[in-house]
């Protein structure tokens, strides 16, 4: 098959013949069934489709005014009846005043019709301080025409303390240190709670085991680098009723 030299668009007399040719070997393979057509439409499968000529009918029986079956759309006079009627603005007024509130009108009346408010005997935002200023006056700052707050003496101790343990701490073993407190007649005071202080030349962290409870301390070391150090335990309340109790430790092998 060729197309012609002179008229590139049409296939010459040989070569119509032979795509007729192959156009008949190819119906024939599929009368025989030798070509799967499963993948085609059937002229039964289109029974349910319009063809051109019903819908060229349809459009023209529409346009010159045939018969076509409205029956299940509404006209414009069922639609109008299915809107609601719009309501008015007074409408809307009179609900919400039946209901108990108020317009904006007698909103504005009634704030205009307030009497003036008294406030001779009320500070304003200029003569009052702010909490930063009063945290300065309470710390011991002062303000423009004030005085300076003097500091308060700490309270002088009006008894003593003790702590009771080995000085000798052996490292990979824990001890327990007791504190006490006593008043001016050495009687033992049991319900205040002290506060343990450690002084070490080395991280307190090293303390791997450091256990408080009530008036007691747990102490223990596992690190034998730390083998003839020394550290200070000091006893003593927050509040210095107290003379603080201290004791030197050595750790041991």
């Amino acid at each position: 098959m060729r197309y012609t030299y002179e008229q590139p668009e049409y296939i010459d007399l040989a070569g119509a013949r032979h795509l007729v040719q192959e156009l008949k070997k190819y119906i024939q393979q599929i009368m025989d069934g030798n070509i799967d057509v499963s993948s085609y439409i059937k002229r039964e499968d289109l029974a349910s489709y319009a063809t051109k000529s019903y819908v060229d009918t349809a459009v023209t029986e529409v346009a010159t005014g045939g018969e076509v079956d409205l029956s299940n759309y509404y006209n414009k006079q069922e639609v109008e009846n299915l809107i609601p009627e719009p309501i008015t603005e007074d409408e809307i007024r009179s609900l919400f005043a039946n209901e108990g509130y108020a317009t904006e009108t007698y909103v504005n009346n009634a704030v205009s019709n307030v009497p003036a408010t008294d406030l001779s005997n009320y500070y304003t935002k200029d003569e009052t301080y702010s909490k930063a200023e009063v945290d300065t006056l309470v710390d011991g700052g002062s303000s423009s025409g004030g005085g300076t707050t003097e500091p308060t003496e700490p309270d002088t101790p009006t008894g003593k303390s003790s702590i009771t343990g080995n000085t000798n701490l052996k490292y990979s073993y824990s001890r327990t240190y007791t504190g006490k407190f006593f008043d001016a007649n050495d009687n033992e005071v049991t319900d205040v709670i002290g506060t343990w202080t450690i002084t070490s030349a080395f991280a307190e962290s090293e303390f791997t085991t450091k256990i408080i409870t009530d008036n007691s301390i747990k102490l223990g070391v596992d690190n034998e680098n730390l083998i003839g150090e020394s550290f200070t335990l000091t006893f003593s309340d927050s509040n210095g009723k107290y003379t603080p109790s201290t004791i030197e430790i050595t750790v041991i092998e």
